[in-house]
């Protein structure tokens, strides 16, 4: 059974539509996709798994170096072959 969020009324597990008030109940998945509100709860979950989010942030800051300088290298070593 499912609440409908705007008024409140059980709805069976299969509804797409509540019976009440007729309005999309956000907690259906669509053809097998997740739900935007599903997606962003797992991504503040994952967040929210490091004990320092500053940890996390070096380590993002850190990976985005090495791409970018990994790229300067390879136009460098493009340019000298030329």
């Amino acid at each position: 059974m499912k609440r409908c969020p705007y008024c409140k009324a059980l709805n069976s597990s299969d509804a797409v539509f509540c019976w009440r008030c007729y309005k999309r109940l956000y907690s259906v998945d669509i053809d097998g996709y997740r739900t935007l509100r599903r997606r962003i709860r797992e991504k503040v979950r994952e967040i929210l798994q490091y004990r320092d989010i500053k940890e996390l942030l070096r380590d993002k800051i850190r990976l985005m170096a090495e791409r970018e300088e990994e790229k300067e290298r390879e136009k460098e070593e493009s340019i000298q072959e030329k």
